[in-house]
């Protein structure tokens, strides 16, 4: 497997070829998968790195294969066996990922990126990760014209990932729920930076209207109380949200804390009843109350709703 090595040579020679060596690699990723821990580190690492030359030579003639390649780049049985063969196979598939996110078009990138998520259930931890691995990387190194045109698709994958700790409490343990959320806040992150305040206001309000008012007004909760389950899950993930953007915009995001004073109120007050017990919520309260407070370089800001 020297594509990679000789992609600058073979160029636009590359492009009657590019189905078949798609095919070839990904054959070849799927029987060391099925090999397991025997199967070979060279083998996985060199079939990353012909389908890395092909996203960076002929990225305009790939697009049609993306499902196919993240599909078995990101599975569960490969993701595992990247760790377990050593640094060289997670090394190859990283930089695969990156070029994807450097190189490849937007037009067939975000989509190939959605439809992805699409095509999980959401259960698993390992292709989660990996999705938003991927996620992260394209919005890092993506344009904001780009971000901008698929900010709606790009968003709503987001509130589903962040839904998962009220969805699939069952299926993910604790570590897995914290490790999948710590890795959606990274590229919600990236996300934030690449829009302006015209796109970022009013996302960020539904993402409020998302945690605190969409399942009692739906009828989605068991009930309408503070301690309702589903509730306190998308709370807990609304108050994880608002830390990171504290933790990184600092001052420029203390004023919008005051969209959750009414919200922290209450859920303090409940505290006081001890109404809400739960500690995964209140950790993320004070992390992102106190934050907010730290970061208040105004005095006033805190208490005053942006203009």
């Amino acid at each position: 497997m020297r594509v990679h090595s000789h992609r600058n040579r073979l160029g636009p020679r590359l492009i009657p070829l590019v189905g078949k060596l798609v095919a070839f690699s990904l054959d070849v990723l799927k029987s060391q998968a099925r090999a397991g821990a025997s199967g070979a580190s060279a083998l996985i690492s060199g079939a990353y790195s012909t389908l890395e030359g092909l996203f960076s030579s002929v990225p305009t003639f790939i697009g049609g294969q993306l499902d196919k390649v993240f599909a078995a780049a990101l599975s569960p049985e490969l993701m595992s066996l990247s760790r377990v063969k050593g640094a060289s196979a997670a090394k190859a598939r990283a930089a695969l990922l990156s070029t994807a996110a450097k190189k490849l078009p937007a037009k067939a990138l975000y989509p190939a990126i959605i439809r992805l998520h699409a095509s999980l259930d959401g259960k698993e931890r390992e292709p989660l990760l990996g999705l938003l691995d991927l996620l992260n990387r394209t919005l890092r190194y993506g344009k904001t014209a780009d971000v901008g045109s698929n900010y709606r698709a790009i968003f709503k994958l987001f509130l589903a990932v962040f839904d998962l700790r009220r969805v699939h409490a069952a299926e993910l343990d604790d570590d897995d729920i914290v490790a999948i959320e710590d890795n959606a806040l990274g590229a919600f992150v990236q996300f934030i930076l690449k829009l302006n305040e015209q796109l970022f206001r009013p996302l960020f309000l539904r993402t409020y209207d998302w945690a605190v008012i969409d399942l009692a007004e739906n009828g989605d909760a068991a009930s309408t109380g503070i301690a309702d389950p589903g509730l306190v899950a998308r709370r807990t993930v609304l108050y994880k949200v608002v830390d990171r953007l504290l933790g990184q915009l600092r001052s420029i995001f203390v004023p919008y804390f005051s969209f959750m004073l009414d919200q922290t109120v209450e859920l303090l007050d409940a505290a006081a009843k001890g109404d809400v017990r739960d500690p995964d919520l209140w950790q993320a309260v004070a992390s992102a109350l106190g934050k907010s407070f730290e970061y208040d370089e105004s005095g006033a800001s805190f208490l005053s709703l942006p203009s």
